[in-house]
């Protein structure tokens, strides 16, 4: 989903970071992957950010973070991170 923020189209995404595996990144992801990776559905991720913008849910640590909708390329798509 696109969004203006300060002027600017962004789109919302997720860094989630492996709090097991010493804070290493296991990868930058949309709503709909981060829900499908962490076995959760996208309305609770939505929930729990509402206030700020980084929660910890079962070993990881999700960082809300936006970026250019040109750069959507880059996000994690591969449902095996992190395993």
């Amino acid at each position: 989903m696109k969004l203006r923020r300060d002027g600017h189209t962004v789109m919302r995404a997720y860094i989630v970071y492996d709090q097991q595996n010493d804070g290493s990144c296991a990868g930058i992801m949309s709503e709909a992957h981060l829900a499908r990776f962490l076995g959760i559905a996208r309305g609770s991720i939505r929930r729990q950010l509402w206030r700020g913008d980084k929660l910890f849910l079962r070993r990881y640590e999700v960082v809300r973070c936006w970026i250019d909708p040109d750069d959507y390329e880059y996000l994690q798509v591969d449902d095996s991170v992190g395993e």
